[in-house]
């Protein structure tokens, strides 16, 4: 499979430069100052964008290093199961590589919830590393190509069905939010990040959670 996208440019939204700059950060490995606590570091290339008021860092980074940012942040890591970071690390994936066009005018994503949520790389030998490493350039595709995977934190009991970036969400009953009677929290499409850690404790793979949650999906190797 061609894989569009071997790298990814994200930014953080843009701060001030009398309040936030601080001129000596330039590495690979990077620091920018934002409003989290403690701030996250990047492992990547970088440029700056804007004007006298503010800037808009950029950072392009490795797909597979992005993958264990998003996951790390998207999940309760030191709760959540192997086999539900493995699914969230192909559902991530799959968005990296899955759009078809820049989300933003400078960047393809940015590193909030309009986009996906970054943390820090994931710690080598962590959980999430592992999880990556395990699903290396694994993605969801459809008949249209590779899906930008929807998820939500929270489908409530049901996802939703429709169409996006030419893939068929088809609605599937989620037992889990069903079960505990979960509120939705987020749009409902696609994996239901709260029934996908539940069904991990349950013993079900990554497989079976993304073909539970992306029916009419398959999994497939970017690597050949």
């Amino acid at each position: 499979m061609d894989c569009r996208r071997q790298s990814a440019t994200l930014y953080h939204e843009r701060f001030n430069v009398d309040s936030h700059w601080r001129p000596g950060w330039f590495a690979c490995r990077l620091c920018i100052g934002n409003t989290r606590s403690p701030p996250p570091h990047f492992l990547g290339l970088f440029d700056f964008y804007g004007g006298a008021e503010y800037v808009v860092p950029v950072v392009a980074m490795d797909c597979e290093i992005a993958a264990g940012c998003i996951v790390g942040a998207e999940l309760p890591i030191t709760a959540a199961h192997f086999q539900a970071l493995a699914a969230q690390a192909i559902v991530s994936r799959s968005v990296i590589l899955g759009v078809n066009s820049p989300r933003h005018e400078v960047a393809d994503f940015c590193d909030t919830t309009h986009c996906q949520f970054l943390r820090s790389p994931a710690e080598r030998d962590s959980m999430t590393a592992r999880a990556v490493k395990a699903t290396s350039g694994y993605v969801l595709v459809s008949s249209a190509g590779i899906v930008a995977a929807r998820y939500s934190a929270a489908c409530g009991g049901h996802t939703e069905s429709g169409f996006d970036n030419g893939h068929r969400y088809i609605s599937v009953d989620c037992e889990v939010c069903r079960e505990k009677g979960t509120a939705r929290r987020g749009h409902g499409w696609g994996l239901c990040q709260e029934g996908a850690m539940e069904l991990a404790r349950r013993g079900l793979s990554w497989q079976a959670i993304l073909g539970k949650y992306y029916p009419n999906a398959s999994v497939a190797s970017c690597n050949t």
